[in-house]
């Protein structure tokens, strides 16, 4: 499973901010993944207009389909970040999310979050990871933040919960 990176970009003691992404290193790769597949597009255009033969330029088109489909989501999976805001001061969290497919950014007030929650977790190749959700008061778990660092994952659990006044857990 790739992991992810929880870094602290700013805290004060009314505002925590973080960030959540790929390491540079996977976030380069996929990216020129992504663009060697959209490339391919580029390539086989020629190909499939000058070729005359039907099967050819159905087979050339699905490959174009295919690359340009696997690029994008390759790109889209390197460029993904999200950034959370929990502002003291004006009572609530903003996570903003960016990617390929979306830009959006939801605010939730203090009151609506009820719980931060750790969980371990094993994938089938038996490594542990860890996920982190954000709990509504509707019960309902938002944002999930992967990581395979338990100890980081559990501060930054602590550390969230401490802004948004929530007990500690045991």
């Amino acid at each position: 499973m790739a992991t992810t990176i929880v870094e602290i970009v700013e805290q004060t003691p009314n505002k925590l901010i973080f960030r959540n992404q790929l390491p540079a290193s996977l976030r380069i790769a996929f990216t020129i993944f992504g663009m060697g597949f959209v490339g391919t597009l580029l390539i086989t255009i020629p190909t499939i207009i000058n070729s005359g033969d039907n099967q050819a330029i159905l087979f050339l088109s699905f490959i174009c389909l295919f690359s340009v489909v696997f690029g994008c989501v390759a790109i889209s999976v390197g460029i993904d970040v999200g950034t959370y805001t929990i502002d003291k001061t004006l009572n609530k969290l903003t996570i903003k999310r960016l990617n390929l497919f979306e830009n959006k950014s939801i605010e939730y007030q203090r009151h609506e979050i009820a719980d931060v929650l750790f969980e371990e977790n094993t994938d089938s190749d038996g490594d542990k990871y860890y996920k982190i959700f954000f709990v509504l008061a509707s019960g309902k778990r938002i944002h999930r933040i992967v990581s395979d660092d338990q100890v980081k994952q559990r501060k930054m659990v602590d550390l969230i919960r401490s802004y948004l006044n929530l007990p500690p857990k045991e």
